[in-house]
């Protein structure tokens, strides 16, 4: 494509071109009330309007740099006569019939030209038919055009990287006016995301209605122009202002209106937000309730001035709790004139006057005694409870329960912004970093195992340290930068926390290390044979070629707690984890007889289905290793349930954090279970009984059951 180029005479995908002579003066003024957010609105009325269910917004980058941008919609598309009277700049001379939210005829120039220099629109009204047309804008010579794009032209640009819709619009814009061109890439990623943020509340608030019936789905997303795929898709949601529960007043919500000969009748629909409430719909994108106060118009479902009285009244923080919902009829738009890039109304006198006779069927409220009604309710709502400060919106890293929680109870402060919570390589001794540039907490990665207390990875383990850390570090987010103050305020946690997690880390070597002595101290007493060390020592090595040579048992002494020798001083910070145990001789324990096929049967399609070990045994009446034995062969073969003499000792002995972290690591790349349980110095049954009794589970192959069913029928 070639939608970069400035001079569509000199454009190989442009054929024919048209003048549009309209003067400097207009040319730079097309638009002027537009933002990005109502830009990309008005295209997706545009949308709506042809029938389109699921419409993307895509940033294109280049080296990090925003290119373009990219409007693609799965609507019934344009033909090349309707593209064409798109593209003028005379409503008057449009022969199709205009779509719904259409008004001035000027929504898809005055949007676009608001934020590029050059429009491309790409078509396709019906399979393998494509039409294109590129519009140019030069403010100094007040010239504006657009040609017709060659078929070739048009079908590239509208499949673009991934475009399957047959049929639909693409609108482009290159040349961008108003995207970040900093020179430093944080702060381009930082436009580039806040900018994300601030569209999709946007979005999710004029076009709630149509979000929540499902009629329309809408994503933004990233694409690297250098891979050529995109990232995962912000999902725009509705953000409905009038969906918080209950009532601030028991005789709200009521209407009050006005007739107007001729014209309709105007019908106020007054709320009151209940006092307390820290939903979403009360603290709108996580801002102060008094910003949200005042006029809410919909037009054909669609939002089109909100968060402001239009003149009805003057905004107060005592009418922090006052919304009024206008549903806005055709009659009624000779007396509400629509701002054309539909962000805001003016009301006519006729309007306002009939706004200060309209009463409720009672006649009981005028609009001023609403007013007043939500003045006094925040009155008394401020005298019982105190006021606690919003917090930073989360992006990811904490459970939803806990974001629902903080919503709730505290609310939000800003949804421009958002912080991450996850796990990176800290430098060692520090438990957590922050990263105000890319608005992130990091969890040190070298403690997630004794912190999380989990075998798996999951995005969002830990969710006590997590949640303790954001509320902690919130507060240093609120500006764009750190003083140095609060730079060694964050050390000083740093120092503190660091001892907390020494301490906690010798704790579980303190632990460890006393079950192991109570272990030898309860062997010590009974009979054993002193081979079966020798033999585990040697079993050991061949495992480990590599490792060093390992004392024999001549040379090794075994203390155990009865003697009178001193305890060793508890080891370093990490080395008191990452220890290697020393093996503590065992009677081997004798494998229970096998379990019936018609129970083994049971207990592995009930385990697949959710059930635990526990749970098994207590309903079969097992033991627990006997439910274990039949598993770990159904799912892993016989050879899971043969013991080893030379690590038996091992049964029962509990799992250190790295011995977890190093089967599920084992397990990750695919070993067998023979190779895990070399790996780990335990049998195969204990690598097998410890994966099966994880939350995960371990899935059961079909055939396995359908051996199972064949012994069965063996038996019958």
């Amino acid at each position: 494509m070639t939608s970069d180029v400035l001079n569509l005479s000199q454009d190989p995908g442009v054929g024919k071109t048209i003048g549009l002579k309209i003067g400097a003066a207009l040319t730079s003024s097309i638009g002027r009330e537009h933002v990005l957010e109502t830009a990309l609105a008005d295209l997706i009325d545009n949308s709506v309007g042809h029938g389109a269910s699921i419409i993307n917004i895509r940033f294109q980058e280049l080296k990090g740099r925003v290119t373009r941008i990219r409007i693609r919609d799965d609507g019934s598309g344009m033909d090349s006569v309707a593209l064409h009277q798109a593209m003028e700049m005379s409503p008057d001379k449009r022969e199709n019939k205009p779509h719904p939210f259409s008004m001035f005829g000027q929504g898809l120039k005055s949007s676009s030209m608001s934020q590029a220099r050059v429009l491309s629109v790409y078509s396709s009204p019906a399979a393998r038919s494509h039409v294109g047309s590129r519009m140019i804008r030069e403010d100094a010579g007040g010239k504006l055009e657009y040609g017709e794009l060659l078929p070739d032209e048009a079908r590239k640009g509208f499949i673009g990287y991934d475009n399957e819709n047959t049929t639909g619009t693409v609108i482009e814009w290159s040349s961008l006016d108003n995207v970040s061109h900093s020179g430093r890439q944080a702060e381009r990623h930082r436009w580039l995301s806040e900018t994300i943020v601030r569209i999709s509340n946007h979005l999710g608030l004029v076009f709630h209605r149509f979000l929540e019936a499902e009629k329309i789905r809408i994503s933004i997303d990233v694409l690297a122009e250098e891979s050529g795929r995109p990232g995962a898709p912000t999902i725009v949601r509705a953000i409905n202002p009038f969906s918080f529960e209950g009532t601030g007043h028991e005789h709200f919500p009521l209407t009050i209106q006005k007739a107007l000969p001729k014209l309709g009748r105007i019908a106020l629909e007054c709320h009151i937000i209940p006092a307390h409430s820290r939903s979403e719909s009360a603290r709108i994108m996580g801002q102060d309730r008094s910003n949200w106060q005042g006029l809410y118009v919909y037009w054909r479902d669609r939002l089109v001035h909100f968060a402001d009285w239009a003149g009805l009244a003057t905004a107060k923080k005592e009418y922090a709790l006052a919304r009024v919902r206008l549903e806005l009829s055709d009659g009624l738009r000779d007396v509400v004139t629509m701002n054309p890039a539909k962000k805001g109304v003016v009301l006519k006198p006729l309007f306002a006057n009939a706004v200060s006779q309209a009463t409720d069927s009672d006649g009981r409220y005028t609009f001023d005694q609403f007013l007043k009604v939500a003045g006094e309710q925040l009155k008394s709502s401020n005298r019982r409870v105190a006021r606690t400060d919003p917090l930073t919106r989360v992006g990811s890293g904490l459970p939803n329960e806990v974001v629902e929680k903080i919503g709730q109870t505290l609310g939000w402060r800003d949804a421009q912004h958002s912080i991450d919570v996850d796990w990176a390589f800290v430098p060692e001794g520090q438990l957590f970093k922050v990263d105000l540039d890319n608005r992130r907490i990091l969890l040190n990665s070298r403690y997630r195992v004794f912190l999380s207390a989990t075998e798996e990875n999951r995005h969002e383990d830990a969710p006590i340290v997590r949640t303790l850390l954001f509320l902690l570090m919130e507060t240093f987010f609120k500006g764009g930068y750190l003083q140095q103050k609060t730079k060694d305020q964050i050390a000083a946690f740093q120092e503190i926390l660091a001892a907390a997690t020494e301490v906690q880390l010798r704790e579980i070597a303190a632990h460890e290390e006393s079950a192991m002595s109570d272990r030898a101290e309860k062997l010590s007493n009974e009979d054993f044979d002193p081979t079966a060390l020798s033999r585990s020592r040697a079993f050991k090595a061949d495992l480990e070629p590599d490792s060093p040579p390992r004392k024999t048992l001549d040379t090794m002494q075994i203390d155990f707690p009865n003697r009178t020798s001193p305890r060793a001083a508890p080891p370093p910070l990490i080395n008191s984890v990452k220890k290697v145990r020393l093996p503590l001789p065992a009677r081997r324990q004798e494998t229970p007889e096998k379990l019936p096929a018609t129970t083994a049967l049971a207990i592995a399609t009930h385990y697949r289905k959710g059930k635990t070990i526990g749970e098994l045994a207590l309903e079969h009446q097992v033991s627990d290793r006997a439910v274990a034995l039949s598993l770990a062969e159904s799912a892993f073969g016989p050879t899971a349930i043969e013991d080893d003499p030379a690590t038996a000792f091992r049964h029962g002995e509990a799992w250190a954090p790295y011995e977890r972290e190093k089967l599920h690591a084992l397990e990750k790349i695919g070993s067998p279970i023979e190779a895990m349980a070399a790996h780990l110095g335990r049998t195969a049954f204990a690598v097998a009984w410890k994966l099966l009794d994880r939350p995960k589970g371990v899935d059961i192959p079909n055939n396995r059951l359908l051996e199972l069913r064949r012994n069965l029928a063996g038996e019958n």
